[in-house]
C-alpha cells in the first residue's frame, strides 16, 4: 500500500481513538469499575492488532 495522506490520516485517527480509550480505561480503572474498564482494554488489543495491520500496509514496498 503506498504511503498516502488517507493513510496517514486513518493512522493518526486510530491513534487518536487509542489514546481515548485507554484514557477512559484508566479513569474507569481508578474509579472502581473494573469490569468496564477490562472491557475497553480488550477493545484497545483490537485496535492495537488494526493499527499494526495499517503500519506494515505503509511500510510494505509498492507493488
Amino acid at each position: 500500500m503506498p504511503l498516502s495522506r488517507e493513510k496517514l490520516n486513518d493512522l493518526h485517527e486510530l491513534g487518536r481513538l487509542l489514546e481515548s480509550l485507554t484514557s477512559s480505561a484508566y479513569s474507569l480503572y481508578l474509579l472502581g469499575q473494573e469490569q468496564a474498564a477490562g472491557e475497553i482494554v480488550g477493545t484497545v488489543e483490537d485496535l492495537v492488532e488494526d493499527t499494526k495491520g495499517v503500519v506494515e500496509g505503509l511500510r510494505a514496498p509498492p507493488p
